[in-house]
C-alpha cells in the first residue's frame, strides 16, 4: 500500500512539474539587448574635454541612454545640453572635477532607429560646443 501511494505521489507530482508554466525566453534570461556607443571628442574651443555616449535597448523595448563627459575643468559648475541629432534629450551638470553624465532610461531616452548614425553633441547654454561623436551603426 505505501509503495502504491509513493508510486502515485511520485507520478502526479512528474505530472504536474511537466504541466507546469513555462518560463518564457525572457525570463529564461535569453534577453537580447542591442548596444550603440559614440566616443565623443573635444572641440576646438574645448580640445581637453572627451567622453562617450551608449544607447542601449533590449527586445521588450527598454531604453537606455547614456552621455558622459570628462576633462572639461574650465566649466566646472555649468549645466551642459546634450543633443542627439538636432534633439535636445537631457542636461549634465559639470562637476568640480571636470565630469558631467545625464542618464536617461524607458520613455525619456530618445528613441535612435537602427539605420541612422546620429551625431551626439554636448554644448553650452550659449550653444558653444564642447563635444560631440557620430553614434556607430546597430549591426
Amino acid at each position: 500500500m505505501k509503495i502504491r501511494l509513493f508510486a502515485l505521489v511520485s507520478l502526479l507530482g512528474l505530472f504536474i512539474v511537466g504541466c507546469g508554466v513555462q518560463q518564457t525566453p525572457q525570463e529564461l534570461g535569453s534577453l537580447k539587448v542591442t548596444v550603440r556607443l559614440a566616443t565623443l571628442s573635444g572641440s576646438a574651443t574645448h580640445p581637453t574635454a572627451n567622453g562617450k555616449a551608449t544607447y542601449k535597448v533590449d527586445n521588450n523595448g527598454i531604453r537606455e541612454f547614456q552621455a558622459e563627459l570628462e576633462d572639461a575643468r574650465t566649466l566646472r559648475g555649468k549645466t551642459l545640453s546634450v543633443y542627439v541629432g538636432v534633439a535636445n534629450v537631457g542636461t549634465m551638470r559639470i562637476n568640480a572635477l571636470g565630469d558631467g553624465r545625464l542618464e536617461l532610461v524607458g520613455t525619456s531616452a530618445p528613441v535612435i532607429r537602427a539605420s541612422s548614425t546620429p551625431t551626439i553633441r554636448v554644448r553650452t547654454a550659449a550653444g558653444v560646443l564642447v563635444a560631440s561623436g557620430v553614434m556607430n551603426q546597430t549591426k
